[in-house]
């Protein structure tokens, strides 16, 4: 996680497993945008397909990581 000012950054970096399609990941991003942001010191979400390759990068923003922590506990 990366710090900025008063925020911080969650970036996880994935690519899909074997048999996964683009368009499943795809139906899961407005259920897992709806759970992050009911989290406490959520900020923002996006996520990011690497032009051209396979890797998928979710960044996330949240106030503390106090808060990141207990949004990834809860999961």
């Amino acid at each position: 996680m990366v710090s900025k000012d008063d925020r911080i950054l969650e970036l996880v970096v994935f690519t899909l497993t074997e048999g996964a399609t683009r368009d499943q990941l795809l139906e899961t991003v407005d259920a897992v945008s709806d759970w992050a942001g009911s989290q406490r010191g959520f900020i923002s979400r996006e996520l990011v397909h690497e032009t051209g390759g396979e890797r998928w990068m979710d960044l996330i923003w949240w106030r503390t990581l106090a808060d990141a922590e207990a949004a990834a506990a809860s999961r």
